[in-house]
């Protein structure tokens, strides 16, 4: 099981419905077009990610198989992969982002 190929599935399939992930309420495009701008990554943050992603397959908290899917969405040596990404994947990996900098601070990762 791929946690988050299972939640990129799902983004995806929101976005692609234009309906919101939590409420499956329609997404007025001024909403996507703010998203779609403001959802890059910039090295730091992809640095960041990666370091983070290692950290928690470390502590057990993530598979072999979620941590290299992670790492192949990132790719490698800067942010152009991720950038030209599928919007769901760059909000999935926002939200998985927050998630392990949260655990970075509790001292958990």
């Amino acid at each position: 099981m791929n946690r988050v190929l299972e939640k990129v599935q799902k983004y995806t399939d929101c976005l692609n419905r234009g309906v919101r992930i939590d409420n499956g309420q329609p997404i007025p495009e001024a909403d996507l077009a703010e998203l779609q701008r403001t959802s890059d990554f910039n090295l730091q943050e992809v640095m960041s990610l990666q370091s983070l992603k290692s950290r928690a397959l470390l502590a057990g908290l993530m598979s072999n198989e979620e941590a290299q899917y992670i790492y192949d969405l990132l790719g490698e040596g800067g942010t152009d992969r991720i950038n030209s990404a599928h919007l769901a994947v760059r909000l999935v990996l926002t939200n998985l982002h927050l998630e392990l900098l949260n655990l970075a601070k509790k001292g958990k990762i």
